[in-house]
């Protein structure tokens, strides 16, 4: 069964606005992993900074 999906006035703003909302939630996903990674490298760093200076 095919159907055909109309987006007019209300509905193409309903679905615009979701579409918005799924990007943004991906992009801040996409910031706090890309925090983390950062944040999990400077640790490495300091850890290997601590074992040169022993």
């Amino acid at each position: 069964m095919k159907t055909s999906m109309k987006l007019t006035g209300e509905g193409l703003t309903r679905a615009l606005r979701r579409l918005a909302h799924r990007a943004a939630e991906a992009g801040d996903e996409a910031r706090r992993k890309a925090q983390a990674k950062e944040k999990t490298r400077a640790e490495d760093r300091e850890r290997a900074d601590d074992r040169r200076r022993t």
